[in-house]
């Protein structure tokens, strides 16, 4: 089975496709909310801690501890990943030993009282309208928060901050994550996608894999091990895209995504690819992935190795292939 979408995100052109041979259907959301007393309201709280822009790396460090792993980002700043608890998952933008950005989808997140199942009208509500885009210096970069139909973020502008809470389509359109990015670190971006290199490459696989699992842990289901070999796979299918300039799960020459795991020496099972184009990073192509029946299939799926593969095509915009597999 290939399901094709055409998405408008940004001013890029995103696009998913997903194929499975192997599909079960998502469990149902979960989690309790935990703030600390000495929280403040519009703190972003993660599993009985807290953290807010502007926090200094000590802070962090003394109360989220040693990070998973670092990571590039597309601004410049350093993401400090936690991912030793799926249940708290949080990416911390660290720059100049400050916060800078974050980013979570823990089931328990909470900011001025907005948490995941909150709906959208209780955060226009709370946040009012969102914008429709961001100006920077003479070029206004528009967003869409509608994806064939469906209602998918909402981006405001709170306190010298640019907060986007990410909607699950799929659970009437309720909270399931979100961003937060200083002001003056979303201005200083120059365009809408980062300077391509090998380190944000990595980064932008790391941190779907990363938020994948998060997701899965939330609706029930073990987090995918990283596999080298199906990342090296998903790699060089996203580098052939971008070289040849097609999207699809098969190559012009007509292999599929098990063949080019047996070409690669690996024997699965089963196997089921996910495919995203032309979004920020690889958690903006998450967030759109699960809210395409298909795609969200894949990540819920009955599936015990994960590889994801980032490259870059035509002016930096990232190509991403999720491949899950069973041996």
């Amino acid at each position: 089975m290939i399901r094709k979408t055409l998405l408008m995100l940004l001013v890029a052109l995103a696009v998913l496709c997903a194929f499975d041979n192997s599909l079960n259907g998502p469990i149902g959301p979960s989690g309790p909310s935990s703030t600390p007393q000495d929280a403040a309201p519009d703190d972003l709280t993660v599993g009985g801690r807290h953290i807010r822009i502007g926090d200094s790396l000590d802070t962090v460090l003394g109360r989220f501890g040693d990070a998973t792993e670092l990571l590039a980002s597309e601004y410049g700043f350093t993401w400090y990943i936690y991912a030793d608890d799926y249940q708290s998952y949080i990416q911390i933008g660290i720059a100049d030993d400050r916060v800078v950005a974050l980013y979570t989808n823990a089931s328990d997140l909470q900011f001025l009282g907005i948490g995941v199942g909150s709906t959208m009208d209780e955060v226009n509500l709370l946040l009012e309208a969102p914008l429709d885009g961001i100006t920077k210096g003479n070029i206004r970069y528009l967003q869409s928060p509608e994806i064939e139909g469906k209602v998918q973020r909402g981006l405001y502008l709170y306190d010298h901050q640019y907060v986007t809470f990410f909607y699950d389509s799929f659970q009437d359109t309720t909270v399931t994550s979100i961003q937060i990015i200083d002001e003056d670190t979303e201005l200083a971006l120059g365009g809408h996608f980062g300077t391509p290199s090998d380190a944000l490459r990595y980064s932008y696989e790391k941190q779907n894999f990363y938020a994948t699992n998060a997701i899965r842990v939330r609706f029930g289901l073990s987090p995918c091990t990283w596999h080298s070999g199906a990342a090296e796979v998903a790699r060089a299918h996203s580098h052939d895209m971008a070289e040849r300039g097609y999207f699809a799960h098969e190559t012009p020459e007509g292999l599929t995504a098990m063949d080019r795991a047996h070409a690669a020496g690996l024997r699965p099972k089963s196997i089921a690819e996910n495919l995203a184009y032309g979004a920020q990073n690889g958690i903006s192509m998450l967030e759109m992935l699960l809210n395409s029946e298909g795609h969200r299939k894949n990540i819920l799926g009955d599936y015990e190795h994960l590889g994801v593969g980032v490259w870059f095509g035509d002016k930096s915009a990232p190509y991403l292939t999720q491949n899950y597999l069973n041996f």
